[in-house]
């Protein structure tokens, strides 16, 4: 996945880049059992306890379904990791990112962060 787009940074994500990510999504939510979480062209679709959301695989943003945005942001890498290179790691981000936000979303119910459950009860308001 990682060599398909060799910038991260970019909004551009390759045909490779789509069909290895959303390969490598939709196993490891088959594997870990994911009743709740299905892929979807380039989205993973999540049913939470507290509402659906809708993950894009290129970018990582999440919508609420019908679409509100919510704001999840990665927690940036520390210097030490960015130095150890491993040759059968895979070392695309992006993939690593949309699968903590398919395990966070999918027990919604568990998130004790108020700005993210502010984001997700202003939908259920709205």
């Amino acid at each position: 996945v990682s060599v398909a787009n060799a910038s991260e940074d970019s909004d551009y994500w390759s045909a490779e880049t789509q069909a290895a990510r959303a390969s490598v999504v939709s196993n490891i939510v088959q594997q870990l059992g994911l009743k709740r979480a299905s892929v979807e062209d380039q989205f993973v679709f999540v049913e939470g306890k507290l509402a659906r959301y809708r993950i894009h695989m290129g970018s990582g943003n999440i919508h609420i379904v019908p679409g509100n945005y919510l704001c999840i942001v990665p927690e940036n890498k520390t210097k030490s990791a960015d130095k150890l290179y491993l040759p059968f790691a895979d070392t695309d981000a992006k993939t690593s990112e949309v699968i903590s936000k398919i395990l966070l979303l999918h027990n919604d119910q568990r998130i004790k962060d108020e700005t993210i459950l502010s984001q997700i009860r202003r939908t259920e308001q709205g």
